[in-house]
This record gives C-alpha cells, sequence and structure tokens, in this order.
C-alpha cells in the first residue's frame, strides 16, 4: 500500500473479526462462561476482558481459514490463574505461556516448528505470540489455563483477562488494529 508520504509499505490485517469483543457470537467459547467486559487494560482503558473457566479446558476461539506463514496474538494479564495458551487447530500447534513471567511454559510443538513471543508491557500485562507455517485451516484458539497444560483446570469460575487479539499474516505480531465484522488492513 502507499503510505501517507507516498511511500509503497507493506500492508497487514487483523483476520479475525470482533477482535476484542469476545463475548460476541464470532467466539466459540468452550469450557468458558461468557467473557466478563469492561475490565481494565494494558491501555489504560476499560475494554479487556476476564475469562472464566467451567471446564478443564477452557477457550475462546475462532475458526480461521488461512494457510501459510501466521500470527495470533493477544495481550493478557494473570487473575487467578498463571498461564494463557494460543493453539492452531488443524495443525495441533500451541504454547502455554507463563503469566507471572512471559516465559515458554508448555510447547505442543518444538521449535523451529513454532515461534513464540512474550513481551511485558507493564502493570503485569503481556502480550503474547504464537506464529507457524501452517498447512491446514482450523481454529485460533485462546486459553485460560489453570496449569501448565491446556486441559490441567480444576479450580473453576476463575481464570485471567485478555484483551485486543490479532491474526495476521507473517513472520511477526504486527500492530494491534481493531475489527468488528470483517477483517481491517
Amino acid at each position: 500500500r502507499v503510505n501517507a508520504d507516498g511511500y509503497i509499505e507493506k500492508g497487514y490485517e487483523n483476520l479475525l473479526t470482533y477482535s476484542n469483543t469476545f463475548s460476541d457470537a464470532a467466539w466459540t467459547k468452550l469450557g468458558a462462561d461468557t467473557p466478563i467486559g469492561g475490565q481494565s487494560g494494558y491501555d489504560g482503558s476499560s475494554d479487556a476482558w476476564k475469562i472464566n473457566a467451567t471446564a478443564n479446558i477452557s477457550n475462546v476461539r475462532q475458526t480461521r481459514n488461512q494457510t501459510g506463514l501466521i500470527t495470533l496474538s493477544v495481550y493478557a494479564k494473570k487473575e487467578e490463574y498463571d498461564y494463557v495458551g494460543l493453539y492452531f487447530s488443524g495443525d495441533g500447534v500451541g504454547v502455554v505461556f507463563s503469566l507471572i513471567d512471559g516465559g515458554v511454559e508448555s510447547p505442543l510443538v518444538a521449535y523451529p516448528d513454532v515461534y513464540t513471543n512474550g513481551e511485558s508491557i507493564g502493570n503485569g500485562w503481556f502480550r503474547f505470540s504464537i506464529t507457524h507455517n501452517s498447512s491446514s485451516t482450523g481454529i485460533a484458539g485462546i486459553y485460560a489455563c489453570e496449569t501448565t497444560s491446556y486441559s490441567g483446570n480444576t479450580t473453576f469460575s476463575e481464570g485471567i483477562y485478555i484483551q485486543d487479539a490479532m491474526l495476521n499474516q507473517g513472520l511477526v505480531a504486527y500492530p494491534y488494529i481493531e475489527t468488528t465484522t470483517a477483517p481491517v488492513a
């Protein structure tokens, strides 16, 4: 695309819909209550969401039709649970991250098949991302994890905070773009 100065620059888009409205029907909830909005966000706003688990596997997810090099990212913060998972079904790859120090806890597929990043942005918030060269379509999921396992929840009605999810083509998580009914570039 051509930027405001007339230079050609690489464009990108958020391929998720309702990227920060986790209560919307675009997000399937599996083992999770309807997310609770109005929480204090990483950016000083009140548009973060609380995800409370109702089962041993607890997530919000969207169907994705993209293959090739894709990156899923989300801002997350610890509440009662200490971990967040990012997962691509179809390929069966994912990572559980620590909400205490931002480290990788449990990769489902080892490097170099999955690239991860956990960046502290202050006040207990991190931006996590997972990049994978996907060969099939499936879901992009965000998991509230009590332990370092996707299926280790035993204490229910507790969870984590999330905000501003993004799915983009490419090797890195690009700056967040909010979406509603359609992907936005």
